[in-house]
């Protein structure tokens, strides 16, 4: 998807990541320049996953 728009298109945006699974697609804006990322899952123990990788990542 970042291929398509290029890191110009996210720089100093807002990410909303629906259905975020392991906020991938929030966290790979982060490191492409976005403001912040939201995240939005109802699993429990994906929450928990986005959790862990934020902590990884910083």
């Amino acid at each position: 998807m970042f291929s398509v728009i290029g890191s110009e298109g996210v720089s100093g945006k807002k990410a909303l990541d629906l259905f975020a699974c392991t906020g991938a697609l929030g966290l790979e804006a982060i490191s492409r320049g976005a403001e912040s990322a939201h995240f939005v899952e109802k699993s429990g123990k994906n929450y928990r996953l986005i959790q862990e990788n934020i902590d990884k990542l910083g």
